[in-house]
């Protein structure tokens, strides 16, 4: 929901571009919209949405907030395994966090950190034409 501050300043051109970086910098610390949406101090995910739609710049912002974001997660999997402690409750945390954030990451940008599938054959094929397999 758009806090008091947001609300009153909601057509103020220099407070809808601060709301745009703002949005995009809490973006890449490894936030979600709806997080960062959530914020008083931030419009509603309607605004962005439509913000989205409209400004060609903001897309990229929010593209380059959205690719930060992706490698502040892959860090953050890095320190979930790293910083650890040997509790079996707190080792089983960690690995539903890390397992989650690396789903998430597989799917917002498969080619870097999805897993990879080797689809080439190998091995032996054999080949049987219709009019050979009456002789079989």
């Amino acid at each position: 929901m758009c806090g008091v501050n947001a609300m009153a300043n909601k057509g103020n051109p220099a407070w809808i571009e601060d709301w745009k970086v703002q949005f995009c910098e809490r973006m890449a610390e490894g936030r979600s919209m709806r997080s960062v949406c959530s914020d008083k101090d931030m419009p509603t995910r309607t605004l962005v949405e439509n913000e989205l739609k409209s400004d060609a710049d903001f897309v990229g912002q929010y593209a380059r907030a959205c690719e930060a974001r992706e490698d502040y997660l892959f860090e953050d999997i890095l320190s979930l395994s790293d910083d650890v402690n040997e509790d079996p409750a707190a080792i089983a945390k960690a690995r539903l966090q890390m397992d989650a954030r690396k789903w998430v990451l597989g799917k917002m940008r498969p080619k870097k950190y999805g897993d990879k599938l080797d689809l080439n054959h190998s091995g032996d094929m054999k080949v049987i034409l219709e009019s050979d397999a009456d002789q079989l």
